[in-house]
């Protein structure tokens, strides 16, 4: 390589470094501006949909809780008929 060529690679590199960094400051700036209420708009969604969850859970469990009582009470009277 010469002493130009390794002089323009060095040059060109910088200059894609530049416009990287410009870039991350740009991102930056635009997270310092709009990423709070982002978030905090995305903390409000994960909350409604953990207490979405968890009553749905809820219900599972005592839909699950009378089958068992359900399926327990029938199987007392049907061992009452058989023993009769």
């Amino acid at each position: 390589m010469t002493d130009i060529s390794a002089w323009n690679e060095a040059v060109e590199n910088s200059q894609a470094q530049l416009e990287h960094q410009s870039l991350r400051i740009l991102n930056l700036e635009l997270l310092s501006e709009y990423g709070s209420n982002a978030w905090k708009s995305y903390n409000t969604m994960v909350e409604q949909a953990t207490k979405q969850l968890q009553e749905l859970r809820k219900k599972i469990q005592e839909i699950n809780w009378q089958r068992k009582n359900e399926q327990t009470q029938a199987g007392g009277k049907k061992i009452k008929v058989e023993n009769e």
